[in-house]
C-alpha cells in the first residue's frame, strides 16, 4: 500500500496534471476578482506608507509628511518606477494593485519548488502551492497594494534556498541565502528573526570548513539588510516624526511588556493559524521540529533548526508588539487571534503540511496532528477568548484576521462577536476529514482543502471585505476638487480639530497622498495663520470667519473635511464664476 502510494506521489498523471492547471487558472481568477473595488487605498497608514516611500525614492514632488508608523522600503523599491510612469495618485495605486496581484499568484513557483523537496511530482507541487493561494489570507491581500504578497514570495523564494544551502554548502547556496534572506527583512521588519536565524546559522558554519560560502554567505546578508536599513531610516525622516520609530517601539515592547498580555498574544497567533489553515500548518511544524530535533542529536544544524529558529524568533516579536494592546485593555477583538504577521510562516508550513498529506503520514502522525490541533484549539477558546472585550465598541480590522473572514464578524454582519468557536470547529473537522481521506485518496483530501479554501475566499470578500471597506471607498471625494485647483495655487492642511472631537490620522494621510505632487504642509490654526490659498480644513471650521475664508467643497463619507478659499485671486475668481 505505501509503496503504490510513493509510486502515485512521484508519478505525473493527466488527472493530475489537470488538477494542478485547474488550481493555478483559479487561483489567477480569485486574486484578479477582489481588486474589482479596489479603486483607491483604504489603509491610510499602510499603503500609503510605501507610496510615500516609492514617491521620495523617485525624486517626484515634494516629500509627504504621513502620521503613524513607518514601512520598510523592498515594497517602495518596486513601486518607484510606478512614479516615473504617471504623476496621477490613482493610477499609481492602480498599478501597485496589480503588482500585488502579480506577486500573489507568483508564489506558487517558490512553494511549489519548495515541497518538490518533500518528495512529490511537478504537478503535485504546483497543486499544493496553487491551493495555499487560493486561502482567504492569501486571496484578499490582493484586495490592497500592501507588501504581504511580496513578503510571501520572498520568504518562500528564501525557504527554498535554506533547503538549497543545506544540501550543497557552496558559495552561490550561501549567496543566494543572504540576498533571499536580506531581502525579506528589508521589505518588512517583522522578518527579523527569519534575518537573525541566518546569520547564526552562517556563524556556525564557520566553525567548519570550508568557510568560504559561511563568508560570502554572511557578507550578502550584512551587506543587504544594514544598506536597506540605513536607507529605509534615511527615506522616513523626511515623513515621519521621531515618536514614529518603528524599532525603538519594538525593543521596548519585548524587554517591557507584561508576560501574561504576551502568553495571550502568543497563544491566539498560534490558534489562528491551526484555524486559517485547518490544522495542516501544524504537519508542518511537527516535520520542522523533527527534522531540527534530529540536527540537534548531530550537532549539526541545518535547514530544520535554522526553520525553528525563525519561527521563534518571528512569534516573539509578533506577540510581543500585539501585547502591548492586550495589556492595555483597548477594544480590540482582533488582536486577540492576530495573524497577519505570521502569515508567510503559516502559508509556507501548510504548504509542507499538505504534501507530507499527499505522501502520506503515519496513524501516529495523523493522531498527533488532530490532538494537538484540537489542544490549541481549546486552550484558545477557554483560555484567551473569555478575554476578548465583547462589551466594548468590537472594534477589529480585516487585514489582522484575514484568514478568518468567510466567517461573521461583527459590524458587518449581525454577529455580536467574533467567529472564533465556529472557526475552530470547523477548520478541525476539515482536518479530521483530509487525514481520513489521505492515505487513500489524497487528490480527493486535497481538492477538499482546496475548495474549502477557494469558497472561504469568494465568501470572505463578499460577506467582509466588500461591506467593510464600502464606507471608505465612498469617501474623501474631496480629492476631485483638490485635484481639479490650479497649479499654481497653494494647500494647506489644518489639524485642529475641538478637543472633544476624536483624531483623524486617515485624512491627514489621505490628503497627503491625493495633493501629490502638490506640497500639503500641517499647521494647527489655533496656534497660526495658514499661509496657503486654500485650506484642508472642518465642515465647521471655527477660522473661516474671522480669516474670511469660503467654503468651496465638502468632503462625502464619514470624514469631516471641507476645502476653504482664502482671501485673494483665487476667492475672487471662484465668486465671479458664481
Amino acid at each position: 500500500m505505501l509503496n503504490r502510494l510513493r509510486v502515485l506521489v512521484s508519478t505525473e498523471s493527466p488527472l493530475l496534471g489537470t488538477a494542478a492547471v485547474a488550481s493555478v487558472v483559479a487561483a489567477i481568477i480569485l486574486h484578479i476578482a477582489v481588486t474589482r473595488d479596489s479603486s483607491i487605498p483604504v489603509l491610510w497608514t499602510d499603503e500609503v506608507g510605501y507610496f510615500g516611500n516609492a514617491q521620495l525614492l523617485a525624486g517626484f514632488g515634494e516629500p509627504r509628511s504621513f502620521q503613524g508608523r513607518s514601512y520598510y522600503i523592498g515594497w517602495s523599491l518596486l513601486l518607484v518606477p510606478f512614479w516615473w510612469i504617471t504623476q496621477d495618485p490613482e493610477t499609481f495605486y492602480h498599478l501597485a494593485v496589480a503588482l500585488s496581484v502579480v506577486f500573489g499568484i507568483a508564489a506558487i513557483w517558490p512553494l511549489a519548488l519548495l515541497v518538490r523537496h518533500v518528495g512529490i511530482c511537478w504537478s503535485w507541487a504546483v497543486l499544493v502551492g496553487a491551493i495555499v493561494s487560493l486561502a482567504p489570507s492569501r486571496v484578499l491581500f490582493s484586495s490592497f497594494a500592501l507588501a504581504e504578497h511580496l513578503v510571501m514570495f520572498l520568504m518562500a523564494f528564501t525557504a527554498v534556498a535554506a533547503v538549497r544551502y543545506s544540501e550543497r554548502r557552496d558559495v552561490r547556496s550561501a549567496v543566494l541565502l543572504g540576498l533571499a534572506a536580506s531581502a525579506v527583512f528589508v521589505s518588512h521588519g517583522r522578518t527579523v528573526g527569519l534575518l537573525g536565524a541566518t546569520g547564526l546559522w552562517f556563524l556556525w558554519e564557520l566553525l567548519r570548513k570550508p568557510r568560504r560560502p559561511a563568508l560570502a554567505g554572511l557578507a550578502v546578508l550584512g551587506a543587504v539588510s544594514l544598506g536597506g536599513f540605513l536607507l529605509y531610516r534615511w527615506t522616513i525622516s523626511f515623513m515621519y516624526i521621531a515618536s514614529a520609530d518603528r524599532e525603538a517601539s519594538a525593543i521596548e515592547r519585548i524587554f517591557g511588556s507584561d508576560p501574561a498580555a504576551v502568553l495571550t498574544s502568543a497563544t491566539g497567533q498560534i490558534w489562528y493559524q491551526v484555524a486559517t489553515w485547518a490544522g495542516v500548518a501544524v504537519v508542518g511544524v511537527t516535520l520542522v521540529v523533527i527534522l531540527a530535533g534530529r540536527e540537534f542529536r548531530r550537532r549539526q544544524p541545518g535547514v530544520g533548526t535554522w526553520a525553528v529558529v525563525a519561527l521563534l524568533g518571528s512569534l516573539v516579536v509578533s506577540a510581543t508588539w500585539v501585547s502591548r494592546t492586550i495589556a492595555a485593555g483597548r477594544d480590540r477583538l482582533d488582536i486577540y487571534s492576530y495573524g497577519r504577521y505570521l502569515e508567510a510562516f503559516g502559508a509556507i508550513l501548510a504548504a509542507v503540511g499538505i504534501a507530507f498529506l499527499i505522501r502520506g503520514l503515519s496513524r501516529r502522525a495523523a493522531v498527533w496532528t488532530f490532538v494537538s490541533s484540537a489542544v490549541i484549539t481549546a486552550v484558545f477558546l477557554l483560555f484567551v477568548a473569555p478575554q476578548a472585550p465583547l462589551g466594548g465598541a468590537l472594534f477589529w480590522g480585516p487585514t489582522s484576521v484575514p484568514g478568518l473572514l468567510q466567517w461573521p464578524w461583527p459590524g458587518v454582519t449581525t454577529a455580536q462577536g467574533p467567529p472564533w468557536i465556529i472557526a475552530g470547529v470547523v477548520g478541525l473537522a476539515l482536518l479530521a476529514v483530509a487525514l481520513l481521506l489521505a492515505r487513500r485518496a489524497p487528490l480527493l483530501a486535497v481538492g477538499l482543502i482546496g475548495a474549502f479554501f477557494a469558497i472561504s475566499s469568494v465568501v470572505a470578500d463578499e460577506r467582509t471585505i466588500t461591506p467593510y471597506f464600502t464606507p471608505f471607498y465612498q469617501s474623501l471625494t474631496l480629492r476631485s476638487a483638490v485635484s481639479d485647483l490650479p497649479a499654481e495655487a497653494t494647500v494647506s492642511y489644518d489639524l485642529y480639530r475641538e478637543p472633544d472631537a476624536p483624531g483623524d490620522p486617515i485624512s491627514s494621510n489621505a490628503y497627503q497622498y491625493w495633493t501629490i505632487p502638490r506640497e500639503l504642509p500641517r499647521f494647527n490654526s489655533s496656534e497660526v495663520d495658514p499661509e496657503t490659498d486654500f485650506v484642508i480644513a472642518r465642515k465647521e471650521w471655527v477660522r473661516a470667519e474671522e480669516l474670511g475664508a469660503v467654503k468651496v467643497a465638502d468632503d462625502t463619507g464619514g470624514f469631516d473635511n471641507a476645502l476653504w478659499v482664502l482671501p485673494g485671486p483665487f476667492q475672487q475668481d471662484l465668486a465671479d464664476a458664481g
